[in-house]
């Protein structure tokens, strides 16, 4: 199991617990600790000696930090990786689950259910599909009782992806130049299933997601002027356009230009003028005005 983190102690130290409850017989945990400035690297070494931590300088990101770690597994003979967030709980059948439903598909990536920490009936991801009718990425959700069986699904999120290491001979490995931080889940899935690789998820492998524990999150509930240049263009941002650009160029030639321009059109009006310019303006009426950024 193949974990990044960059700071977020308590989140990990949370996950670390639901690790530990694991019914699989044989699991490994590897910690990329990407810079980690709280005291992440001391408190897993005092709380979970077991857990293998790699160091990083703060410069790797998701892509290169799940590379690192995909790399030590493979060099201690791991059948599979599961590629998981810090910021989530996972049910303890999940590897047990995921493995088994891979052995009946050898050549498949396994994806699991990821419902929100806030209301844990409300499914956040069940696969993910190119949405021609708005040109973009669409994740399945819904509710628990809606999903009753795998199912195969267009691509898949790293948040609980189970993958052969003989897939990374085949695939490669994540595209941490053009991709380092999103998109790079969906790239990988999308290159597997492009040479004869199946994308599966399923209900019965469950991971709990802090959703509004994510940079976005965070940003809306004090928004700041600099935020919508950040949205569209820093690297922590899953809506950044550069990689969309390169993401929709490389799987969606024919249509990348309209969807690109979809999902700028689609930011500005539903992150920028109907969420954060009603909340910076009572964010201003309720402070007076905010210094310059």
């Amino acid at each position: 199991m193949v974990t990044p983190v960059h700071n977020g102690v308590a989140h990990t130290l949370r996950f670390l617990e639901s690790a530990q409850q694991l019914t699989y017989p044989d699991v490994k945990v590897v910690i990329v600790d990407d810079g980690s400035t709280d005291g992440t690297a001391a408190a897993i070494a005092s709380q979970f000696p077991m857990v293998t931590v790699i160091r990083g300088d703060g410069s790797l990101w998701w892509s290169k930090a799940t590379n690192i770690g995909v790399e030590w597994a493979r060099a201690n003979g791991a059948d599979y990786v599961l590629t998981v967030n810090s910021d989530t709980e996972l049910d303890p059948a999940i590897i047990t689950t995921l493995v088994a439903l891979a052995e009946d598909n050898p050549r498949a990536l396994v994806g699991s259910m990821v419902v929100t920490a806030e209301d844990p009936d409300r499914v956040w991801f069940f696969g993910t599909v190119l949405d021609l009718a708005s040109s973009d990425l669409r994740n399945v959700n819904g509710r628990i009782a809606d999903f009753d069986a795998p199912r195969e699904v267009e691509t898949l999120t790293g948040m609980g992806m189970l993958i052969p290491v003989a897939a990374f001979d085949e695939v490669g490995p994540f595209d941490d130049k053009r991709l380092p931080q999103y998109l790079a889940d969906s790239d990988f899935a999308l290159r597997a299933r492009k040479i004869g690789y199946r994308l599966l998820v399923t209900p019965s492998a469950v991971v709990v997601c802090d959703i509004e524990s994510s940079w976005i999150a965070a940003a809306r509930a004090a928004p700041r002027l600099s935020h919508p240049v950040s949205l569209l263009f820093a690297r922590r941002s899953p809506e950044n356009v550069l990689y969309r650009w390169r993401f929709y160029r490389r799987h969606w030639p024919e249509r990348y230009r309209r969807a690109v321009l979809h999902h700028v059109a689609s930011v500005v009006k539903n992150d920028l003028l109907l969420d954060f310019v009603p909340r910076y303006a009572a964010r201003w009426r309720r402070g007076g005005r905010q210094p310059a950024e």
